[in-house]
């Protein structure tokens, strides 16, 4: 039988990192995030304190200048109340109006906290697919 840990143990565990990531596909019609959040503060379904982790690191979006001062403020921005606060005033920004559901549009990834968000394997997502 396991040992139960004592709860003193348990609230010092680290969680893995949850980001989420809006993605676009290049031009080879792979898969590739436009912006990265992590969430710092879950529970359960309501997804809190989010920060901008990279925007457009793939440099998908054809103005760059552009791209380069929205990289600038959405990753100085420090934390948004919640996700769809960030979800929202990011896709109002770039893409001209805030109708965006945040839970279908970005896709949730848990990832381990020892793996920097630029070393995930962006470049694979996409690339397997369910056969149901």
């Amino acid at each position: 039988t396991a040992t139960a840990l004592p709860s003193s143990t348990l609230a010092l565990m680290r969680a893995d990192k949850l980001l989420c990531a809006l993605l676009r596909d290049d031009a080879s019609g792979a898969s590739r995030p436009v912006v990265i959040l992590e969430i710092l503060d879950a529970d359960f379904f309501q997804l809190r304190a989010t920060r901008c982790l990279a925007f457009d690191p793939h440099r998908l979006l054809p103005d760059q200048v552009q791209a380069e001062r929205w990289r600038s403020e959405f990753t100085a921005h420090g934390l948004w109340e919640t996700f769809g606060a960030a979800a929202r005033q990011i896709h109002k920004t770039v893409f001209g109006t805030d109708c965006v559901n945040p839970e279908d549009d970005y896709s949730t990834y848990v990832v381990p906290l020892d793996a920097a968000a630029a070393d995930f394997p962006w470049r694979d997502i996409g690339r397997r697919r369910s056969k149901e």
